[in-house]
């Protein structure tokens, strides 16, 4: 019945037209599949299927949907933008910490001994010894 209200648009695989540049990807089977036309105005997409027992190939759009280059290159970029640099800490105190760096620290008890732990630069110092620096 939709057959008599739209006619559905007949696919020959060989109709690449003879003027323009064009290369043809088919993707797919016999009777079934997709076809990329890849010219120099973009990307042309269509598909393809069989229709009645006559075997005549049906396109599945009645117009092929074309997307220009500068589309792709759009996408291109959305799907392979680089991610934020990761920003650099800098330190303000030097190896030598001074008493006003260590009072700022959290204590914490490991196995009995007493340390500074300093989470951002992933050391931890004995509080009887603050020179000694262990990392974690």
């Amino acid at each position: 019945m939709g057959d008599l209200i739209s006619p559905r648009p007949i696919f020959k695989k060989d109709e690449v037209p003879k003027n323009k540049k064009v290369e043809r990807l088919l993707m797919g089977s016999q009777t079934s599949g997709i076809v990329f036309d890849v010219a120099r105005k973009g990307l042309t997409v269509n598909g393809y299927y069989p229709g009645g027992a006559n075997g005549t190939l049906y396109g599945i759009l009645s117009k092929p949907i074309e997307i220009p280059w500068d589309e792709l290159d759009k996408m291109r970029k959305e799907v392979f933008r680089v991610g934020k640099k990761k920003v650099q800490i800098e330190f303000d105190i030097d190896d030598n910490p001074n008493q006003k760096y260590l009072d700022k620290l959290p204590k914490v008890t490991i196995l009995g001994k007493r340390y500074y732990i300093d989470a951002s630069r992933k050391e931890r110092r004995p509080v009887d010894h603050p020179e000694r620096v262990y990392t974690f």
